[in-house]
C-alpha cells in the first residue's frame, strides 16, 4: 500500500440526467445509492457533532441541502420512498418523531465510527 496516496476509490455511482432548472439538477441514480446514503449520513454525523459553527453550515449548505429550492427539493439526495420520510426528519434534527428505520439505524452505527475517529464523547438519541 502507498503510503502517500491520498485518494480512495469507493466505486462508481452511475445516474441519469434528470430535469434541471437555474437552481438546481435533479439526476437519477441508477446504480449508488447506497454508498451516496452511506456518505450523507456520516456528513451528517459529522455536522451533528463538529463544534465549527462555519463547518455545520458548510455540510449543510454544500453536501446535504439546497438552500435556494422549494421545500420539497431542499434535500438533496431522495432515498427510495419508504426511506425519504425519516431521512427528511434526520436532516432537520426531528429525532422524536422517527420511527425505527435502516436510515436511523445507519445513522446511529456511524456516530460510534465518528467518535473513535474523533475521539467524541456525546450521545445522541
Amino acid at each position: 500500500m502507498d503510503s502517500n496516496r491520498n485518494s480512495h476509490f469507493m466505486g462508481t455511482i452511475v445516474y441519469a440526467e434528470g430535469e434541471s432548472t437555474a437552481t438546481f439538477r435533479a439526476d437519477t441514480v441508477i446504480d449508488g445509492q447506497q454508498r451516496l446514503t452511506t456518505i450523507m449520513l456520516l456528513l451528517k454525523a459529522i455536522a451533528d457533532y463538529s463544534e465549527d459553527e462555519e463547518l455545520k453550515a458548510d455540510i449543510f449548505e454544500t453536501y446535504l441541502t439546497n438552500r435556494r429550492c422549494p421545500e420539497t427539493l431542499r434535500i438533496k439526495l431522495k432515498p427510495m420512498k419508504s426511506d425519504a420520510q425519516n431521512f427528511q426528519k434526520l436532516i432537520d434534527n426531528q429525532f422524536e418523531n422517527m420511527k425505527e428505520s435502516p436510515i436511523l439505524i445507519n445513522y446511529k452505527l456511524k456516530l460510534p465510527t465518528l467518535f473513535g475517529v474523533l475521539n467524541l464523547e456525546k450521545s445522541i438519541l
